[in-house]
């Protein structure tokens, strides 16, 4: 709002092993990250190479829309935990710099990611099954695996 001081960010309690669903959003819901496979390529390599570097983390799923990227993981070691994030969230922003060269410039993400702490069985599972189900809730493909972004549903 006009003339009201920024708010800090909301204070962030990680829990080793707990998983959380990871959600970022771009900059003005811009379709930043539209499929390509250049594009969806990279960003595999990219989660990839989170994992190589940061081994205390495990990534359960993930999805990459055009203007948001979800995923769900766990770690434990908190520290590694934010650093993964920091690799993949800086690196997916210069992928779209890459991407859209001459056709975007300036920040990628809205605001930092957004954890949603999944404390039980269920919620695992639901948290699964609403990244899971990215592409098909929104109407753009019939199944989870036509997706031609970045997921980790097989059969792309």
């Amino acid at each position: 709002m006009e003339g009201l001081p920024d708010m800090p960010h909301p204070l962030r309690v990680f829990v080793e092993g707990l998983p959380y669903e990871i959600t970022a959003r771009t900059i003005g819901s811009r379709l930043l990250l539209r499929p390509s496979e250049q594009f969806r390529r990279r960003c595999i390599g990219i989660i990839a190479r989170a994992l190589e570097l940061y081994p205390l983390v495990q990534v359960y799923a993930f999805a990459i829309m055009s203007n948001h990227w979800h995923l769900l993981a766990s770690s434990k070691c908190g520290e590694e935990f934010y650093l993964f994030l920091s690799f993949v969230q800086g690196n997916l922003a210069k992928e779209v710099q890459r991407e859209r060269a001459g056709d975007w410039v300036g920040p990628v993400w809205r605001r930092r990611v957004r954890m949603i702490p999944c404390l039980d069985d269920a919620s695992v599972i639901g948290r699964f099954r609403y990244i899971a189900a990215h592409g098909v809730k929104e109407g753009l493909v019939d199944e989870p695996s036509h997706w031609p972004g970045a997921t980790s549903i097989e059969g792309v």
